[in-house]
């Protein structure tokens, strides 16, 4: 799986509004995925949905989400900071479907955000994406220390509404994974088309909760020159080889190791068991006799070659055994 940075990610969207995905399109796409994962944490037991809005597309985003939920028949309502809506057609068609609007320059002690968090089973963030770098001040930072409050109190019960980030939670740098200090942390990301190296670097991993990867019309091919990597469950499995139905112990390959002693009986286990769950037919342990008693009980599928033992190490000759 491919990371980016801010850059390369801007200009992936770039590559692809001109090969004909436009931004409209990416934006309606990631819009519907952020609703569509909404849509999966509620299951048959609906709630409201408040969804704070910021400016730029990480707002835009989250009004497409409104509007889709709004659709599904979810109750959602809208929470706009520093958006200016003249001429914003996403907001426009938010307001067609009567979706209830807060704007937080009429809301200045926050007293209207916080009876809309009491009531809201999910709270969406797309206030801030990847472009904010600064430290959060002002209305934002007393919006989100409302929204921290509600959502991540001392002691987080049932009631408390789950939190769920576009793109990242807002504050998080996207490139050097800071955080800030009024940052509320996600119960789930929805990130689009590739992660940003921040969301893998502490402290802003432990902010994330789950992360979503939803694709939005960029194509594969657009990221092969992307260097950096992560490695994946699936994309590992793909470069195993197959294991025929007919295969046994001796189709799959021999490993033998070395290891152990009084003092460290856990590592020669855990190389062990790991040597056999990679796929090596047959594992053998070469080990001292006190370190097989004590590893013997846990690795039952291993066979073992008993070294001779020198003050509760391996003996320096049993390199000829």
């Amino acid at each position: 799986m491919k990371i980016v940075t801010v850059e390369r990610m801007r200009r992936l969207e770039r590559r692809a509004d001109a090969a004909g995905v436009s931004y409209a399109q990416m934006m309606e796409a990631a819009g519907r995925a952020v609703a569509e994962a909404v849509e999966h944490l509620m299951g048959a037991r609906k709630g409201k949905t408040l969804v704070l809005v910021g400016p730029g597309n990480n707002g835009g985003d989250g009004l497409v989400a409104a509007r889709c939920l709004r659709d599904a028949g979810v109750e959602v309502s809208l929470y706009l900071w520093n958006r200016r809506t003249d001429g914003d057609s996403h907001f426009a068609r938010a307001q067609e479907r009567g979706i209830p609007c807060l704007h937080a320059a009429d809301d200045p002690d926050c007293a209207g955000l916080r009876a809309q968090l009491d009531e809201s089973r999910i709270v969406v963030d797309a206030l801030l994406g990847t472009g904010a770098n600064r430290p959060i001040e002002g209305a934002l930072r007393q919006i989100l220390l409302a929204v921290k409050a509600v959502a991540h109190p001392p002691t987080r019960n049932a009631q408390s509404p789950i939190v769920v980030a576009v793109d990242l939670p807002s504050g998080l740098t996207a490139d050097s994974g800071a955080l800030d200090q009024a940052t509320v942390a996600a119960d789930l990301t929805v990130t689009f088309a590739c992660p940003k190296a921040g969301l893998y670097k502490f402290p802003a991993a432990d902010a994330l909760g789950k992360l979503i990867i939803a694709n939005i019309g960029i194509a594969e091919e657009f990221t092969r020159e992307v260097g950096l990597n992560l490695a994946t469950t699936a994309e590992i499995s793909a470069l195993l080889p197959e294991r025929p139905r007919d295969g046994h112990k001796g189709t799959f390959g021999k490993a033998m190791i070395v290891a152990g002693s009084a003092n460290y009986t856990g590592a020669p286990y855990l190389s062990a068991a790991a040597a056999a769950r990679a796929g090596a037919g047959l594992v053998t342990l070469a080990t001292t006799g006190d370190v097989q008693r004590v590893v013997a009980g846990s690795f039952q599928e291993g066979t073992y070659l008993l070294l001779p033992a020198s003050a509760g190490a391996i003996a320096a000759h049993a390199a000829r055994a």
